[in-house]
């Protein structure tokens, strides 16, 4: 089965890290048939392992970013208050009347 080391996704992320004898290069899938090292591997959050997991890797960032893009398009049509209505004492009414 493949596995993918994906670091922390930062810049201080090694090139490649060496685990159970293995090398992983950073963001290439690399095969590993030892079951003992695919279990340990695939309940760390720096590695992927098999496509399963990489899916729902991929399809957690996707709606990361729609719910982000969402948020930014929710912001942008938000209306601003009138500046000529002034509700000073609260009461819901305008207080220039």
């Amino acid at each position: 089965m493949k596995v993918k080391f994906i670091g922390q996704g930062g810049r201080s992320d090694p090139p490649s890290i060496t685990m159970f004898g293995v090398t992983f290069p950073l963001n290439k899938w690399t095969e590993c048939g030892d079951e003992k090292t695919l279990a340990k591997l695939s309940g760390n959050s720096h590695f992927l392992v098999g496509e399963d997991q990489a899916k729902a890797h991929t399809d957690a960032k996707k709606a990361e970013a729609l719910a982000k893009a969402r948020e930014v398009k929710a912001a942008k049509t938000q209306t601003a208050p009138d500046p000529e209505w002034e509700d000073l004492d609260g009461d819901g009414q305008d207080s220039s009347d």
